[in-house]
């Protein structure tokens, strides 16, 4: 219990998790200093597609369609002019048509909400990405940053913040991806859905070779839950749908490195998943990897493969 925590026990947990953050950032600098969003996230590699020469005559189902709603905000008409530019959604769009047989038209929507928020509306089959949550990812890592004082000039942060927030968006993305599977193709899900689209996400990018993205929502999770430690018990949502944002953190970090234990065996260790929860978390990621193949093989287009 929260409540039970002594001041300084608090403030010791804090501080581990922002050294566990502080690890992981250089971690995925090394390994993906190149990302961006029009770089990486819009260019997802193929490997996993397999080719055919019919996609375009399988037009009979729904599809994945981006839509941008009408703005006043300056700051939101920039953020979605690059959005425009850069087609990062409208290829992501193009890959899942691709390969994914839908019943209905999924429109993924784009823009100003009023609330920071990202959520799938069944009752309109759509996929809704607020500018004021990505606005909240920008705000969250800048404030890391800054706090931290680096010796690095302002454009290097920005590009390292600009990196974070577009795999931050784009687990995002992949996240409500998962309750639109789950909901337009009826399938069965025992435990938490918000922890199956968690790990859906998670396993989707690991397999597209894009685990940068699940990364820096870890980290998201992580200086999120710092906030955490400091309200008392009463004033946290222990009925929340989702899991508390530390274990989000823990839980994503888990399922990267099932995928690729040698990759980031040496990570685990150092901010303390011990040697019991490393083999079940290469377990879990075999696990859930073959349960979502299994739901989804008879949702996809002849020879294809989404995971």
């Amino acid at each position: 219990m929260f409540s039970l925590f002594k001041p300084l026990q608090s403030i010791d947990l804090r501080l581990k998790v922002l050294t566990l953050i502080s690890i992981l950032t250089i971690v995925i600098t090394l390994l993906f200093i190149n990302a961006s969003f029009n770089q990486d996230y819009s260019k997802i590699s193929s490997n996993n597609i397999a080719k055919t020469t019919n996609i375009n005559q399988v037009d009979s189902r729904g599809k994945f369609k981006v839509v941008y709603t009408a703005l006043q905000r300056k700051h939101s008409i920039d953020r979605q002019q690059r959005l425009q530019k850069y087609q990062s959604f409208e290829k992501l769009a193009k890959k899942l048509n691709a390969v994914l047989i839908i019943p209905n038209d999924v429109k993924i929507i784009l823009g100003d909400c009023g609330a920071v928020n990202a959520y799938y509306k069944p009752s309109e089959h759509s996929i809704t990405i607020c500018y004021e949550l990505i606005d909240r990812f920008t705000d969250v890592f800048m404030n890391h940053y800054q706090s931290k004082r680096l010796n690095i000039n302002l454009s290097e942060v920005v590009n390292k913040v600009n990196r974070r927030v577009a795999g931050t968006t784009i687990f995002t993305f992949f996240h409500e991806l998962g309750h639109t599977l789950i909901d337009e193709l009826d399938l069965p899900v025992t435990g938490k859905e918000e922890d199956t689209v968690d790990e859906f996400s998670t396993i989707f990018l690991s397999e597209w070779g894009q685990e940068y993205a699940a990364l820096a929502s870890a980290i998201q999770f992580g200086l999120s839950g710092n906030r955490e430690i400091e309200i008392v018990s009463k004033d946290l949502s222990f009925w929340d749908e989702h899991s508390l944002n530390y274990q989000r953190f823990y839980n994503i970090i888990c399922l990267v490195y099932g995928k690729n234990p040698q990759v980031y065996d040496v990570l685990v260790k150092k901010i303390g998943i011990p040697a019991q929860r490393q083999t079940t978390c290469r377990i879990d990621y075999n696990r859930k990897l073959k349960a979502w193949r299994t739901l989804l093989s008879p949702h996809l287009r002849a020879g294809m493969n989404l995971l």
